[in-house]
């Protein structure tokens, strides 16, 4: 582990904040540099826990961002590491879009459905009416073999920041996949973002946010997400245990 990044079972994830990763964002579309970035929850990291091929396919991103209270809650406590912020996916998206506002960066939704897709364009160009943004809906997207008519919208709007909303894995395997080909400078995998902003899906209150009860939340609005509910909050804290028991006395032995 170095300074940037800290060790989670499989995977290191970086450690930024927020203002950080839109300041690299710029700079990378400022100069054509590739920025890949996987907002990373514990529903991910079990997956990737069991994945080979998953936790190869994140480990290609040139950002993983916490985005879970599980992982940087347990990480503190258990002396493992702190986090600067916790970044959640659709918060950091909207910084991208005010950021797109003042800079005039063209941004591309990918995914959801299509009364979402074209609900959220709407509400956002509504709010923001400088807003360079094209959403095209996700359907049947096989993220191995994106069809023409997707690959020649993405082509002919250009964007410098491109919204992958298919949910994991499909969006990092996709970015992987096509980020190169299609020249896109700034690529993120955001889940039901599309969803959040079309006022499809509800998020926590501030303060249910803020003490870390989102699954609570979501377990009771959405009764049938229990399984990935279940996974994160307790499969993820198992799998972290016992990974961090293993490795104790390398992290015990870290200075404070």
């Amino acid at each position: 582990m170095n300074n940037l990044t800290i060790r989670v079972i499989n995977q290191n994830i970086d450690n930024f904040t927020s203002h950080e990763v839109v300041s690299l964002a710029e700079e990378c579309i400022r100069y054509k540099k590739k920025l890949s970035i996987a907002t990373i929850n514990p529903e991910i990291m079990v997956r990737s826990a069991h994945s080979k091929e998953l936790s190869e396919i994140l480990s290609k991103f040139t950002l993983r961002l916490v985005d879970g209270i599980g992982i940087s809650l347990l990480t503190r406590i258990t002396g493992v590491g702190v986090f600067k912020e916790r970044i959640q996916g659709v918060n950091l998206v909207q910084k991208l879009i005010k950021i797109s506002v003042k800079k005039n960066y063209r941004i591309m939704f990918l995914g959801a459905s299509a009364p979402s897709a074209n609900a959220a364009h709407q509400k956002l160009t509504a709010k923001y009416p400088k807003l360079k943004l094209k959403c095209l809906s996700g359907g049947q997207i096989d993220p191995r073999k994106l069809t023409a008519p997707i690959l020649t919208e993405i082509r002919r709007f250009k964007p410098d920041i491109l919204v992958v909303a298919l949910g994991a894995p499909k969006q990092e395997e996709l970015i992987i996949r096509y980020q190169l080909d299609l020249g896109v400078p700034v690529a993120i995998g955001a889940g039901g973002t599309v969803d959040f902003f079309a006022g499809v899906a509800r998020r926590a209150p501030r303060l249910i946010q803020n003490i870390g009860l989102e699954w609570l939340w979501r377990l009771l609005l959405y009764p049938r997400r229990w399984r990935r509910i279940f996974n994160a909050v307790i499969i993820f804290p198992a799998l972290f245990l016992r990974w961090r028991l293993s490795n104790w006395s390398k992290y015990s032995s870290r200075p404070s």
